[in-house]
């Protein structure tokens, strides 16, 4: 297993060498998990060169509509005039280094959302591919906002940042045959534009420029976090079947009395044993109810009745529930009640427990450390030609 982990940070560290600097551009493919057939271009400040096929630019001045759609496997690119054009691929490239663009999908509609740096747009099969090329930290400091929300102390953002940092320079090839380096969904981190509601946050980003977390000085960890881990987090195999060295389990009383920190689901009695026997459970009739019963008081693989086991993370999917920290009792009505705890995969840095843990005055690194075992914040420009061991 150790020959294989040192095999992949081989590969993740001749990554290094084409991992962007801030003034070299990221690739973002955008509203990548919706087929989108017509967007909506708006020059927001500043202005914009379009360059399509044998023309070699057309001015897009601030305030501008373009209406881009898919037309048998072409672009139609039309302004506000209703001029125009058949195109293969469009690129439209900001004049100057403040300019942003707000891009609205019309079909399907959803909501528009700002951005800076240029736009490219590309027909493909059944949609139209949008591409941000962007800043390496204007990129980082949309995520952490995206991610970590708007309100919180900039030691959180710190941490916050160092895990996107680290988690985009494991994964700036998940898309390359796409033509794009990462996507804007969750899988890839959230990433919805321009965020400009807590200046702290871009402060973050700056402050731990090019830091990344490592496991055993040169190993870029799997900067995994959730929202609240329910006063423990759990180790990486009971969610992932992976074990991870780093990612072990804490005790976080951090976070236990922020939301979502306890919920409650009531499931009628049959629908319960209906389930468990589905997979390979058996209830017996002549047995208390109570058998059922399992505590969970601190976190488990596997829940098990009379012998029988089933993985909580297989409860958590098949139900949708917040989290598989939970216990099962009987209530005195016959139904099953599941008393859980927390939000998420609770593998890695418990969010709201950071927050609090910032709040409090420990620093971004004490953070770090707290959530994940035996780590170490290093530049990744550090870890080019660091040894192997």
């Amino acid at each position: 297993m150790r020959k294989i982990l040192y095999t992949l940070q081989l590969i993740l560290c001749a990554m290094l060498f084409q991992f962007p600097a801030d003034s070299q551009e990221l690739k973002i493919g955008l509203f990548n998990e919706n087929a989108i057939q017509t967007f909506i271009f708006t020059s927001e400040t500043g202005n914009y060169q379009l360059h399509f096929d044998s023309i070699s630019s057309i001015q897009v001045e601030r305030g501008s509509l373009l209406y881009i759609s898919l037309l048998d496997s072409q672009l139609s690119i039309r302004d506000a005039e209703s001029r125009s054009q058949l195109i293969s691929h469009a690129r439209l490239i900001s004049t100057d280094s403040s300019a942003t663009f707000s891009l609205r999908p019309a079909y399907p509609a959803m909501d528009a959302r700002k951005y800076q740096g240029n736009c490219f747009f590309t027909a493909g099969i059944g949609r139209i591919q949008a591409v941000n090329e962007i800043k390496l930290n204007d990129y980082l400091s949309a995520v952490v906002a995206a991610e970590g929300g708007t309100s919180a102390s900039i030691e959180f953002y710190k941490a916050q940042a160092v895990l996107c940092r680290t988690f985009l320079l494991a994964h700036t090839t998940k898309h390359a045959t796409d033509g794009f380096n990462v996507c804007d969904a969750v899988h890839c981190q959230a990433y919805y534009g321009i965020n400009n509601r807590n200046p702290a946050i871009r402060e973050a980003v700056i402050a731990t420029d090019n830091e990344v977390a490592v496991y055993a000085d040169t190993m870029l960890i799997t900067a995994a976090y959730h929202s609240n881990c329910g006063g423990e987090t759990q180790n990486s195999e009971n969610e992932w079947l992976l074990m991870l060295p780093y990612l072990r389990s804490v005790k976080d009383s951090f976070c236990l009395n922020a939301r979502n920190g306890k919920w409650e689901l009531k499931i009628p009695k049959t629908k319960w044993l209906n389930y468990l026997a589905k997979n390979g459970i058996k209830y017996n009739q002549n047995d208390s109810l109570q058998s059922v019963n399992f505590a969970q008081l601190s976190r488990k693989a596997y829940y098990v009745v009379d012998g029988d086991s089933l993985a909580f993370r297989k409860i958590r999917n098949d139900w949708g529930l917040k989290s598989s920290f939970f216990s099962v009792q009987a209530d005195s009505t016959g139904d099953i009640l599941l008393h859980g705890k927390g939000y998420g995969h609770g593998i890695g840095m418990c969010q709201l427990g950071a927050m609090n843990m910032a709040q409090r005055g420990y620093n971004y690194k004490d953070i770090l450390k707290f959530y994940f075992s035996s780590i170490t914040v290093r530049k990744s420009d550090e870890i080019r030609s660091a040894p192997f061991y």
